[in-house]
């Protein structure tokens, strides 16, 4: 199995996923330095809804109570099983903010050992 690219650090966080079509609950799993991965809770009248776009803007509140502002493009999205309400989305982070940065920084002295 090939490594990863960035570690990834699990963690909890909500978020608002904003495209040309709308905007949407988003909650954070895991992050990188550049990328994260969501689940997204799908409109019951629109599964698909808002991932025909490949940008998006990510509004992330971090434990802190700070507001990080994230600019990304879609890697991937997929459905566990046909009609399921629940989308999975990997994003790619744009440039962090330093404060994206900073927390991500932070997050890998706790969870990971230098070794």
């Amino acid at each position: 199995m090939a490594s990863r690219a960035r570690k990834r650090i699990p963690v909890q966080l909500d978020g608002e996923l904003i495209s040309d079509n709308g905007k949407c609950i988003a909650i954070i799993n895991n992050i990188s330095e550049k990328g994260l991965y969501a689940i997204i809770p799908a409109r019951e009248t629109d599964v698909n809804y808002p991932f025909n776009s490949d940008n998006y803007y990510l509004k992330l509140r971090l434990p802190s109570g700070k507001p990080v502002n994230l600019n990304c493009n879609k890697r991937w999205s997929y459905h566990f099983r046909p009609g399921s309400l629940i989308n999975h989305v990997g994003l790619e982070v744009i440039n962090p903010p330093y404060t994206y940065k900073k927390y991500y920084h932070q997050l890998i002295f706790r969870y990971f050992k230098w070794e």
